[in-house]
């Protein structure tokens, strides 16, 4: 197992081969409606009240690592989970957007920023 010293020296790449890193700040306008830009991203849709579709430009083996900062137009408390995985079989990732256990729509005017670390350990040109 890497040390705490050895991992703050080296990037996730020297820690997990055929990482990626993949990135796209998502705008929130009304009705919860998603524009994004960024990098490795096709699509980012909401899905249902406070769900998000992300849809990536392919398929990846393993999902390592969602993380989002909201940029909150009226601070809400949102916290976002996971509610389905399947970047391996689509290349898709499914979260939800909650205050507290309640699924929540971020306000119009938030601002998502997305960082989603994929793995193709082993691949090549990612799953067929």
């Amino acid at each position: 197992m890497p040390t705490a010293t050895y991992l703050k020296r080296n990037p996730v790449q020297a820690v997990e081969q055929g990482a990626t890193v993949l990135y796209a700040k998502v705008s929130i306008g009304s009705s919860g409606a998603a524009t994004s830009t960024g990098y490795g991203f096709t699509s980012i849709a909401k899905s249902d009240t406070g769900e998000y579709l992300i849809t990536l430009d392919r398929k990846y083996k393993k999902l390592l690592g969602l993380n989002i900062t909201f940029q909150q137009a009226t601070d809400q408390g949102l916290i976002h989970s996971i509610k389905t995985n399947s970047i391996s079989s689509a290349g898709t990732i499914l979260f939800r957007t909650a205050v507290g256990t309640t699924e929540t729509e971020p306000s119009s005017g938030t601002v998502m920023y997305i960082q989603v670390i994929v793995g193709d350990t082993g691949m090549s040109g990612g799953v067929s």
